[in-house]
């Protein structure tokens, strides 16, 4: 989980890093990219581990597996999230500069929650792919996680077969207890939205009266009202007073004649 968390906010820098149109920025950005998505994760490891002890500098092997793990977590994030913002339509962001947000609002409360949920499926698919990584810890002398104990285990006992399928069934069912917690939120999200969504469709027209006004806004601009900063509240724009026809005010001049093609004039007497 921690590995996780760190890719995505690294996995976000990234990704604007990528955008940016600075080269030297976007230049870091794509060589992290290129070297986590094309080299083998215990390469990465190895590298965390026992390549930067030639400088001097040492790691625990918790942390050696925490970097490594979090460098390639945020190398296949940043790609799955520049996909998904080249998904989002440009109106979006100039949507939320209409409504008087800052761009690192709009990016904030307009662009990120549509990115985040578009890649949703690819971040789950990267946690599970993160937990199984957790294995590779034995080969820098990680022994107090899940694959770590059971090879002590095996090695005090030597019920290679019996061990090892125990950890895989426990491996097993918490990379599907993920992905069952991603379906279930996905859907409690989808009823969320849905609901909302009904509520500005104009289902009940006092409730939609009474919506705040920034939510009003916010449909006729279609942004994602659910994550809106409060600061958000454009001023409404002054009704104009309809002008009303003479006769309507209580004037003396005669009523049009259907007779005379509605020109205003009276009709002829017979």
């Amino acid at each position: 989980l921690l590995s996780m968390a760190l890719g995505i906010l690294l996995a976000i820098v990234l990704t604007l890093f990528r955008l940016s149109g600075n080269r030297i920025l976007s230049g870091f950005a794509t060589a992290w990219v290129e070297i986590a998505r094309n080299t083998p994760a215990l390469f990465q490891i190895y590298m965390a581990h026992f390549g930067v002890a030639s400088f001097g500098i040492h790691f625990s092997p918790f942390t050696s597996l925490l970097i490594g793990i979090t460098f390639n977590n945020a190398g296949y994030l940043a790609e799955n999230f520049r996909g998904a913002l080249k998904a989002i339509p440009d109106t979006q962001p100039r949507a939320g500069r209409s409504l008087g947000m800052t761009p690192l609002q709009s990016f904030r409360y307009v662009v990120m929650p549509q990115m985040l949920r578009i890649a949703f499926l690819p971040m789950t698919n990267q946690m599970v792919w993160a937990i199984l990584m957790t294995s590779l810890g034995v080969t820098v002398g990680m022994n107090t996680d899940l694959y770590g104990v059971t090879q002590d285990l095996n090695a005090l006992t030597f019920r290679t077969f019996e061990l090892f399928a125990i950890a895989a069934v426990i491996f097993y069912l918490m990379t599907k207890t993920v992905q069952l917690g991603a379906r279930l939120g996905q859907g409690a999200r989808r009823l969320v939205v849905g609901h909302h969504q009904g509520l500005l469709d104009g289902g009940d027209e006092a409730v939609h009266r009474d919506l705040p006004l920034r939510l009003q806004h916010a449909q006729r601009a279609h942004v994602d009202v659910q994550l809106m900063p409060p600061c958000a509240r454009p001023c409404p724009r002054p009704r104009r007073r309809r002008r009303r026809r003479p006769a309507e005010r209580g004037s003396t001049l005669p009523a049009r004649s259907p007779d005379r093609g509605g020109r205003g004039r009276p009709a002829r007497r017979a």
